[in-house]
């Protein structure tokens, strides 16, 4: 939902996407590419909000505090998913293991024989870390 206040309305790029349970208010601008997740509210109250591109207004928050363990398959070709993006996501998480494939955006369903055991690999690997951290608690 888009809403005016003081005279000014948000400003989107076309590229971005902005769930329908979102709430901008004011002037505020949307860069490409981005992404605005269910239930985001963003107000512009005495000075403008500018959120560039790319990225996830509550992924990219939630990884810089927890940086939680992370497994990344893309396919290079993705026209959803540009390298800029996939960067930005390495370095807002330095510990994640990242493949890249010579694929597309339906890359599970085109190198699932390949993507497969790396997931089984990082469920694995993953949750043994989480038992020997509640073994040390």
């Amino acid at each position: 939902m888009l809403i005016e206040h003081q005279s000014k309305r948000p400003n989107m790029d076309p590229t971005a996407y902005v769930s329908p349970t979102a709430v901008i208010c004011g002037d505020v601008a949307i860069g490409p590419r981005t992404h605005i997740s269910f239930g985001a509210v963003i107000e512009a109250h005495g000075a403008p909000v500018r959120i560039g591109a790319p990225g996830s207004t509550t992924s990219a928050a939630y990884f810089a505090r927890w940086q939680p363990p992370a497994l990344m398959v893309w396919g290079r070709h993705d026209p959803f998913f540009d390298l800029a993006e996939i960067l930005s996501w390495m370095q807002a998480l330095p510990r994640m293991e990242a493949h890249v494939f010579d694929a597309g955006h339906k890359l599970l369903e085109t190198h699932a024989a390949a993507a497969a055991p790396l997931m089984l690999d990082f469920i694995r690997h993953t949750q043994r870390e989480s038992e020997r951290a509640g073994e040390r608690e």
